[in-house]
This record gives structure tokens, sequence and C-alpha cells, in this order.
């Protein structure tokens, strides 16, 4: 069997979008694995305002999106809230698909 020699951060939180975080865990995954030559990249699923706006189809069936705060922490709020105007969001992301099949059915 063959092992992947790839392997992919992905950023938490906006704070990390430097990557600064991101790359540290990276640097100490491979000190750590030096067996193999490894490679990597730094996934960041956060968008910035200043970037691009959410629009109405990145929204979810409540016209809801996941926003991070200026002050450090996450909310669900309207898309139209996420904008270089409301200085409160900086970042954002689509809301994660919900729960299918039996995982819904035990909830």
């Amino acid at each position: 069997m063959k092992h992947s020699t790839h392997i992919t951060i992905r950023v938490a939180r906006p704070l990390d979008c430097t990557g600064f975080t991101a790359e540290r865990v990276a640097q100490d995954f491979l000190a750590t694995h030096a067996t193999r030559n490894w490679t990597y990249d730094v996934a960041d699923e956060w968008i910035s305002v200043g970037e691009r706006r959410p629009t109405k189809e990145d929204a979810d069936a409540h016209g809801n999106v996941q926003a991070w705060n200026a002050e450090g922490y996450g909310a669900i709020v309207g898309f139209d809230y996420v904008s270089p105007s409301f200085s409160e969001y900086t970042h954002w992301k689509a809301m994660p698909a919900g729960p299918t099949g039996q995982d819904a059915a035990d909830l």
C-alpha cells in the first residue's frame, strides 16, 4: 500500500489567515515525520470581506453565512450584513451542509 506524501493543513480561524499558525503546524509535522519527502499546502476556507462579499447564492436557504467578528468570534448572520461598510465582520464562509441520511435521523 502506497502512503500519501502530501498533507493539507486547514486554517481553522481567520486569525490564522496569514498561514503563520498553519505553517508552524506543518513544520512541526514535517520535523517529526522526517522519514519521507513531504509536501504540504495551507487551505483557507475563510474569505476576506475585502476580497469578496457573500451573495445570495453563497447563503443557505435562510439567507445566512458564517461570519468572523473583528473582536475574534464567529457568528451566523444574514449575508447582506457582511460588507466592507459593516466593519464588524472581517471574514465569512458558506454554511456547512447539514447531516443527511441516517445521521440526520439520529438527531
